[in-house]
């Protein structure tokens, strides 16, 4: 799909939200946009009756896991939530976020169509229905549209969870590859996405719509085979900049020190 028909598909979208979703109510929290930001969106969402799973990250995802638990007790104050967020580390190092509310609060912002049961895993040594969602509600689009905060949170998410060879080369903790020589990472930034149900299209929309210049989309996919994979470099706008990247950066930058002076 090209960057133009990513906008009018977009576009189309919002117009025709906005009268109708004029008198929804709003989630007062950048925490919840931050978190649908950094969500793996590999095939969609998938939820259960009873879910309580906010998220799993990889194993060498340790700093973003700190980050990310910071922004969950955010959400959780925002929310007024009393429930505790438990994290879990997975035999082979995968840490996962489980809280029955703020998992709630993440499933209402998908659409599922929960008269499909015919999806079925093994959760905690059962078989359940297991219900899966490609798309974000239609009445968040003109919400983040409308909100530069809540559109540089989603954004701030997206970067620190789909730029992270970036960051890390900012950092001086990565080398530039031979490709990559002659590259400014702060002056042609780099995501990539595998398999992405939302956040790439809308991510896309976003730089644009924030005025982000030369945005190139590169299909690294080979016909027939998976992962679906799409980069998007870009030339960030001076707010992007300063709001988005350097400030993730810098909070990854911090969030690594704390952790290397606990070891």
């Amino acid at each position: 799909m090209t960057m133009r028909t990513i906008l009018v598909v977009l576009t189309s979208v919002l117009i025709a939200c906005n009268a109708s979703c004029a008198s929804a109510q709003q989630p007062d929290s950048t925490a919840l946009f931050f978190v649908l930001g950094m969500l793996n969106d590999y095939i969609g969402r998938d939820t259960y009756q009873g879910n309580s799973l906010v998220e799993m990250l990889y194993p060498d995802e340790n700093v973003v896991g700190e980050i990310f638990k910071h922004y969950l007790n955010e959400l959780k104050n925002d929310m007024h939530y009393t429930g505790t967020i438990r994290i879990k580390i997975g035999d082979v190092g995968h840490i996962a976020f489980y809280s029955k509310e703020i998992a709630a609060a993440i499933d209402s912002c998908f659409v599922f169509d929960f008269s499909d049961s015919s999806t079925r895993a093994e959760v905690e040594g059962r078989w359940i229905a297991l219900y899966v969602s490609r798309n974000l509600k239609r009445e968040l689009f003109p919400v983040v549209w409308n909100n530069e905060a809540y559109a540089f949170a989603f954004l701030r998410g997206v970067y620190l969870r789909n730029a992270p060879e970036d960051i890390l080369a900012q950092l001086g903790i990565r080398k530039l590859t031979a490709e990559e020589q002659g590259r400014d990472p702060l002056q042609r930034a780099h995501l990539s996405f595998s398999n992405s149900s939302y956040k790439e299209s809308l991510t896309q929309f976003l730089l644009y719509h924030y005025g982000c210049q030369d945005i190139a989309v590169i299909d690294r996919s080979r016909y027939g085979a998976a992962p679906h994979v799409i980069d998007i470099f870009f030339e960030p706008s001076p707010a992007i900049l300063s709001d988005v990247i350097l400030r993730e950066v810098g909070e990854y930058s911090r969030y690594k020190r704390k952790l290397d002076d606990s070891h």
